[in-house]
This record gives C-alpha cells, sequence and structure tokens, in this order.
C-alpha cells in the first residue's frame, strides 16, 4: 500500500520547527522539539539514486536531519497502520 505525503514546515516562535503532513485529504501538524529520549540503535538502509534524492530534498525543505525525517515517517506510518488495524473486523 503506497501512501502519498507533503511535507511543510515553519519556524515557530522558540525555534521549535512546526510541521504539517498533508495526506490522503487530511492534515497532520507537528512540533519537533528537543528530546531526552536515547537514540542508540542504526539502523543502515540501501537506498536506490531516486529515493537518495527524495530523502535529501525532503531533509533540506524541511530543515531536519535523515534521522529525524525517517523518525517522523516511522511514526507517521505507524499511527496510521494502528488506524487501519482497529477499523478492521475479523470474521469467525
Amino acid at each position: 500500500m503506497a501512501i502519498s505525503l507533503t511535507f511543510v514546515a515553519t519556524k515557530t516562535y522558540n525555534d521549535s520547527v512546526l510541521f504539517y503532513v498533508f495526506t490522503k485529504g487530511k492534515i497532520d501538524a507537528y512540533e519537533r522539539r528537543p528530546t531526552d529520549a536515547i537514540k542508540d540503535t542504526t539502523v543502515k538502509v540501501r537506498l536506490d539514486d531516486h529515493t537518495r534524492k527524495m530523502l535529501a530534498y525532503c531533509v533540506e525543505a524541511m530543515n531536519l536531519s535523515k534521522s529525524e525525517l525517517i523518525r517522523l515517517c516511522i511514526a507517521k506510518e505507524y499511527k496510521e497502520l494502528l488506524r487501519i488495524l482497529s477499523n478492521e473486523v475479523y470474521w469467525v
């Protein structure tokens, strides 16, 4: 299942970044804040050139690190998956 995402980022008064994610006609707003959560797991990913360019474009446009952008996308997909699974009806 492919999901189309569009990101728009703006700076807030306290220098955190407020960004909006547009999916399927729905708008979600997130604010990136400093965190004390320890991030001690490294994941290595193989990308083709087109995907690498898309990642670089999103990172530049949103003023995020690659890690921040990837964590954001994982959280967004996880939230969407939970929503989909919670609405499923299981037939016995």
